[in-house]
């Protein structure tokens, strides 16, 4: 997988370094941010005290914000085309993980609520392709690949009946790092020659979210998100030198 992904990033570089080398370039400094909604969800069997298993079943909808910057380069494409190639950096605030616990992997012994939350970081090689209407709208489209930092943390049981024991001690925080990319359309507006604010919408997949080991359990199971993903609606104000 190693290789794979740096196959990618090289690949992306020599696909834009020729149309950027032999062009003026302007450094450009953009900031955004927006909205963000992740999704995911896990239906998991634990084995927390052996021979015996758990079935944790969880989901997302919550929206929450999220923050970013593109530091990069601007060259002229083509005519009426621009390329932007640069590094970019992107936080969410963090979102809640709810769902329940089938003790015994029966559904009818629901009685355990669990919660947790999650915080996801990215960091990319991010390209995009603009072009110019009417001499000052540019509607483009983005690419970026990367590495994303996704630590799940804060995790709590309640029960959900009064008979109920929650475990005594809580699975471990954790940071999983994952193979991450984006594709996005926006627009942008010129102010003046140095000023663009815009909108983007952006579709990015974040890899795994995990908690580390609960310390009494009898195995090395542990509560795992798959495929985390996220819409993500930004506003951006960018700087052009």
């Amino acid at each position: 997988m190693k290789g794979c992904k740096n196959q990618l990033y090289l690949f992306i570089l020599l696909l834009l370094f020729p149309f950027i080398s032999y062009a003026s370039i302007r450094p450009i400094v953009t900031v955004m941010g927006g909205s963000d909604s992740p999704r995911f969800q896990t239906t998991q069997n634990i084995t927390l005290m052996a021979p015996y298993q758990d079935t944790f079943t969880g989901s997302n909808t919550d929206a929450t914000a999220i923050g970013g910057i593109f530091l990069g380069a601007e060259s002229t494409l083509y005519r009426n085309f621009l390329w932007q190639l640069g590094l970019s950096y992107y936080q969410t605030s963090a979102f809640t993980a709810n769902g329940t616990i089938w003790q015994f992997t029966d559904p009818n012994f629901n009685n355990i609520g669990y919660k947790e939350s999650i915080r996801s970081k990215r960091v990319l090689i991010e390209g995009k392709i603009l072009s110019t209407l009417k001499t000052f709208i540019h509607p483009y489209v983005t690419l970026g690949a990367g590495e994303s930092f996704n630590t799940a943390y804060s995790y709590s049981e309640s029960a959900l009946q009064p008979y109920a024991v929650t475990h005594p001690e809580p699975f471990e925080n954790h940071t999983s790092f994952n193979f991450a990319y984006m594709v996005g359309i926006g627009v942008d507006l010129d102010v003046n020659e140095h000023i663009r604010v815009g909108a983007t919408y952006h579709y990015v997949s974040l890899g795994d979210a995990k908690l580390g080991l609960m310390p009494d359990e009898e195995s090395d199971d542990r509560l795992t998100y798959s495929n985390l993903s996220a819409n993500e609606v930004l506003l951006s104000v960018s700087f052009l030198g």
